[in-house]
């Protein structure tokens, strides 16, 4: 009996350990787990900010794109340009005006490789463009 008490001892002594380590790596795995998921939220959070961030630029430049023909500002700096390119003054008269009609319009062009705004009168664009992607005059 003795030497039974003495197996059950050593027995429940080492399922006490293996319970115990059992529940040193269960707990470590947990807190790696939790230490994994914190770091993923804050990597996602750090990625939504980024494409807010972007987004919100992407906006202001479509805005900026798009509505540079409503602003004041840009419209009279235009017309300075044109002036000045006309030697100081153009004259515009009632008959100028009533010349114009609905068909009469204005394109307008960008060119990159100069830095150049394009004015063209009466540009019809085709449906089709055979124009190369890398061509440098954005419409």
């Amino acid at each position: 009996m003795g030497i039974t008490l003495i197996i059950c001892g050593v027995a429940l002594s080492f399922c006490t350990y293996l319970l115990l380590r059992w529940w040193v790596t269960h707990r470590h795995r947990i807190r790696r787990r939790e230490n994994l998921k914190r770091t993923i939220a804050a990597e996602v959070d750090e990625l939504v900010r980024r494409i807010e961030t972007v987004a919100k630029k992407a906006e202001e430049v479509q805005d900026a794109g798009t509505n540079f023909l409503q602003s004041s500002k840009y419209l009279t700096t235009l017309l300075t340009v044109l002036i000045k390119k006309f030697d100081g003054a153009v004259c515009l008269t009632e008959g100028d005006f009533l010349d114009c009609g609905v068909d009469d319009y204005v394109t307008v062009y960008y060119q990159e490789e100069n830095n150049s705004l394009i004015l063209q009168l009466n540009t019809i664009l085709p449906l089709m463009s055979d124009v190369k992607d890398d061509e440098p005059t954005f419409h």
